[in-house]
């Protein structure tokens, strides 16, 4: 039994195998040379309630990377439920793999835990912590030939398990969409632009 260990505030993280599910998805998704595949889910609700909500399913968006969604492009996660879940990527045509990008859309008090393991090793290559407000992320490692091995749970609960707003979809691939700059990329350009502006007025020649 594999059990994940990023934490989210209120979240639970035991996959027990006995209540391992079957996949949406009946074969591997494809795309970039990698596969794609859930292997098993876990859904946690209300009072504990165990029967799916949603239909997961994955399709490729428009920027060649994997999308989690609920059937048909639903919300993947009502508010006031967790889901967890088990994925392997395996390389088939792509080159060596070095990094791993996650994004979690949706509405206020959303989040996601995500451990990224060696499937080989089975040794953690990384781990990311995504909310409303920090929504993407992109992890590097070592070069992995075989592919990479996902724990992932999905939360629409809040911090105090409060139902907040739904999770709608998350992606996921080698990198993120192009021109889309992560959180830390877009702190350095606001500090960039509060820079310019300043230098601007102290350029400034003052009228008589």
């Amino acid at each position: 039994m594999r059990q994940l260990r990023s934490g989210l505030g209120g979240g639970l993280f035991l996959l027990i195998a006995a209540l391992l599910g079957p996949a949406a998805n009946a074969a591997p998704v494809l795309s970039g040379g990698l596969s794609f595949e859930i292997i098993s889910e876990v859904w946690i609700g209300p009072n504990n309630q165990a029967v799916a909500p949603v239909v997961v399913e994955v399709v490729v968006d428009p920027n060649g990377l994997f999308r989690i969604q609920g059937e048909g492009g639903a919300d993947l996660v009502p508010a006031g439920w967790n889901l967890n879940l088990e994925i392997e990527v395996a390389r088939l045509t792509a080159p060596d793999i070095t990094s791993w990008f996650s994004q979690i859309v949706g509405g206020a008090g959303i989040g996601m835990g995500e451990d990224i393991l060696d499937p080989t090793q089975n040794t953690t290559l990384g781990t990311m912590l995504l909310s409303n407000l920090n929504p993407s992320q992109t992890v590097n490692f070592d070069a992995q030939n075989v592919g990479l091995f996902i724990l992932k749970d999905i939360t629409a609960t809040g911090a105090n398990l409060i139902a907040q707003g739904s999770v709608s979809y998350v992606l996921q691939g080698l990198q993120g969409p192009v021109g889309v700059p992560e959180p830390a990329s877009l702190a350095l350009l606001a500090s960039g632009m509060v820079g310019l502006v300043a230098l601007r007025r102290r350029r400034r020649p003052s009228i008589a």
